[in-house]
């Protein structure tokens, strides 16, 4: 049991690793979105199709890296499939969204390009991580955790919900 808990500081730490990353990509998420329609709120011109699509995709894939990161900070079995979709998700947008829709709207730079492919090959090793935890039983079934961590789990969802939905009416 004791190489158990050990285990556990390092699936905590990348879980709250999460948790705050997708909050961060939230955040910008939250404020280019406010800029754009501030622009366009100014110029009468409503904001570009595809800039909204972007920011909702984007929320979507911030939503679950938070969503993941709770679930594994909390040792909650099911956080392996939020990963593994996150990791589906995020592919599809680096590699077949981006480069085929939304940068043509809004191209990143080379080394922005660069940043988000080598965060998405981090985050594959970190999916590979929480794979290796749920298959070592590492992460506990929901019906095995004490009402308190369920609570905690539910109460750091609701609240990136209220951020966004306070976010989106800005």
């Amino acid at each position: 049991m004791e190489s158990a808990g050990l285990a556990e500081i390092p699936l905590r730490l990348v879980g709250a690793f999460y948790v705050f990353a997708g909050y961060f990509a939230t955040r910008v998420t939250l404020m280019t979105a406010f800029t754009d329609n501030a622009a366009a709120s100014i110029s009468g011109v409503p904001p570009a199709r595809m800039a909204t699509l972007k920011a909702a995709w984007l929320l979507l894939t911030s939503t679950l890296v938070l969503a993941g990161g709770v679930l594994l900070a909390l040792l909650i079995n099911g956080a392996q499939w939020v990963f593994l979709v996150s990791v589906i998700i995020q592919f599809a947008y680096l590699f077949a969204l981006a480069p085929r829709y939304f940068d043509k709207f809004d191209a990143p730079t080379a080394s922005g390009r660069r940043q988000n492919v080598n965060a998405f090959f981090i985050y594959c090793s970190a999916t590979f991580f929480v794979l290796w935890a749920a298959e070592g039983g590492y992460l506990r079934p929901i019906a095995a955790q004490p009402r308190q961590v369920l609570l905690l789990a539910v109460l750091a969802m609701l609240a990136h919900v209220i951020f966004v939905v306070r976010g989106l009416r800005r």
